[in-house]
């Protein structure tokens, strides 16, 4: 079973992107917790998560060959028998991929990510949020937009952030906002004897 620390080792990682929050690795552990404790667990889907935090430390190590081979060998470990630890293993070899610059293999894992999570839960947040990442990097703003708003659904921070730089509105209005803080700012400072 993974440490708290390998977890936030993966969060660091695999989502550079998303705002560390302490409160990520109690999630991501209770989950690692129940995989591992909710009755028999097949010891392919042991293997599979042994294999993910080997592949993280290569990717923390900057072996991302050897980070996307322990990825797609969880993968293997698992074929359709577990399906939430294969959403795992895609998200993660995605993350890997993008960061060798395999942005169409890593766009890919996302899509296969999100189908074998139903589109729920912490790991299809975090597809959502990384596929809309790369949306937005190819300028492709309304599938960025509507990758946002569904990771945002399944509470991912970061997404609901990106949401809120995307609304132009909200921007227009953050704008006004910083501009009047500037005056009051300069204001005050001119005021001063």
């Amino acid at each position: 079973m993974s440490t708290t620390n390998d977890l936030a080792v993966l969060q660091a990682i695999f989502n550079p992107l998303s705002p560390y929050t302490p409160d990520d690795v109690p999630v991501c552990a209770e989950l690692n917790a129940k995989l591992c404790s909710s009755g028999p667990v097949s010891p392919e889907v042991r293997a599979a998560v042994e294999l993910e935090l080997r592949g993280v430390r290569a990717a923390q190590n900057g072996a991302l060959d050897e980070a996307v081979g322990l990825f797609t060998e969880a993968i293997r470990q698992v074929n359709s028998n577990a399906s939430a630890r294969a959403a795992s293993a895609y998200n993660n070899r995605a993350q890997a991929k993008q960061l060798k610059g395999d942005s169409e293999g890593a766009m890919e894992d996302l899509d296969k990510a999100i189908e074998l999570s139903d589109g729920q839960g912490v790991v299809a947040s975090q597809a959502f949020c990384q596929r809309a990442n790369l949306h937005k990097f190819f300028d492709r703003e309304k599938e960025a937009l509507a990758d946002y708003t569904k990771a945002a659904a399944l509470g991912n921070v970061f997404a609901k952030k990106a949401l809120v730089e995307m609304n132009p509105m909200a921007a227009l209005c953050n704008k006004m906002l910083k501009q009047i803080f500037e005056d009051l700012q300069r204001g005050e400072q001119s005021a001063k004897p």
